[in-house]
């Protein structure tokens, strides 16, 4: 039984490929799976409690929902690092978003697109569209005073952010990564 001995001899060859082959797999599946969590977080810059970006209950639990209210952004506005550059910008309301109300300008121009998922309706994601974040380019982002909750609740002020990334020199994989 088993694999025929040519079959052997061809897998024995190109192991270290299939290795190094299914570790980048495997790297490029968690990558996909944990792409909203791999921001690095900084402390430059501070605009948001770090308590709210990380509360995971309803909103209705811990602040008032009566009034249309931005809450909490994340990552913060202002320089940071991060080695993903096709970050999400998250805006946390004290409503859910009409995501159609969302009218967004950038500079320098970028093509952004706006979420808002089914299962958290109180946050409005920017997401680079087709092309990635420039790094060492600051963006200057607007979120027209025109958004709105479902209930239709206008904001009625704008939002300006700013987005500065500034890719880490290095992301340190550990000792001998590559080594048997």
């Amino acid at each position: 039984g088993g694999l025929p001995v040519f079959m052997m001899e061809q897998v024995k060859r190109y192991k270290y490929i299939f290795i190094v082959g299914g570790i980048a797999a495997a790297l490029l599946i968690l990558y996909f799976l944990f792409r909203d969590k791999a921001a690095i977080p900084s402390s430059v810059d501070r605009t948001v409690d770090q308590d709210q970006t990380t509360d995971t209950r309803e909103p209705s639990s811990v602040f008032d929902t009566s009034k249309f209210v931005l809450v909490s952004v994340a990552p913060p506005s202002g320089r940071r690092q991060t080695a993903d550059p096709f970050e999400y910008i998250k805006f946390k309301f004290s409503q859910p978003v009409a995501a159609e109300s969302v009218r967004v300008q950038t500079s320098p121009v970028i093509n952004l697109r706006a979420r808002v998922y089914e299962k958290d309706t109180y946050t409005l994601v920017l997401e680079p569209a087709e092309e990635m974040w420039q790094p060492e380019t600051e963006y200057k982002i607007t979120v027209d005073g025109s958004v709105s909750s479902v209930e239709g609740a206008r904001l009625g002020k704008t939002i300006d952010y700013t987005y500065f990334n500034s890719p880490p020199e290095s992301i340190d994989a550990g000792e001998n990564f590559f080594e048997y």
